[in-house]
């Protein structure tokens, strides 16, 4: 039995992707809880952290590219395909929210998270080409790469349990926008809009630091 080769791939076009000629030697798995604290004059050591939820899985690994198992003697293909990854879509790029492509990790037995495999974005790439040929095309690369797990959709709820759902909402910190939250919270920007709507926004590009946005139901929003 052969052994299962690692590739990067698109996740709403899985033709296109990257085969890695060597799987990665080792995988980081990383996961943080975000807490924000707030100084407080009379605390007599710190404030007191508030919880405001988990952060994404990220994933960092290495591989490495040699094109002399390939005949197109160069691995600039791959490098470039994996640089182009961090650009906005361009169905994204027009939008809200411009984004890149949400890319699948598969491994074989390798699977990260609920679904048992790992969907998210590139966050860095780096390639440092060690071998050329006598023309000059690198034939063999170390690419280190930095991935960040894409946010799922809620999953609708219970209607029994509807009033819970409508009392979750979100604190607007430095750097907030309608767009992200509803991505972030939804798993689609285009949600921004009735975001605006349900919080009686007129104006998305002006939004209040502290104050708390309503993020109801999927299934609220959708009609709307």
């Amino acid at each position: 039995m052969g052994f299962e080769k690692a590739y990067l791939c698109e996740r709403d076009q899985p033709g296109t992707r990257v085969t890695f000629h060597f799987n990665p030697s080792a995988v980081r798995m990383t996961k943080r809880a975000e807490f924000h604290r707030e100084p407080v004059q009379a605390a007599r050591d710190a404030s007191r952290p508030h919880y405001r939820g988990p952060g994404e899985v990220e994933l960092n690994f290495s591989l490495l590219l040699d094109a002399g198992v390939r005949s197109e003697g160069s691995v600039m293909g791959e490098v470039q395909q994996l640089m182009d990854w961090t650009n906005p879509t361009e169905d994204s790029r027009d939008g809200p929210s411009p984004s890149p492509p949400e890319l699948l990790f598969n491994w074989g037995g390798f699977a990260v998270g609920r679904d048992r495999k790992f969907i998210g974005h590139l966050t860095s790439v780096e390639a440092n080409c060690v071998l050329f040929s006598r023309a000059g095309a690198p034939i063999r690369a170390e690419v280190s790469l930095g991935m960040k797990a894409a946010p799922q959709p809620v999953a609708g709820t219970n209607p029994t349990s509807g009033a819970r759902a409508a009392r979750r909402s979100h604190e607007i910190t430095l750097g907030d926008t309608l767009a992200g939250i509803a991505y972030r919270t939804y798993g689609d920007a285009a949600c921004w809009r009735a975001l605006a709507e349900a919080n009686g926004i007129d104006d998305p590009m002006r939004l209040s630091i502290g104050a708390h946005l309503l993020l109801p139901d999927r299934a609220d929003l959708d009609g709307r």
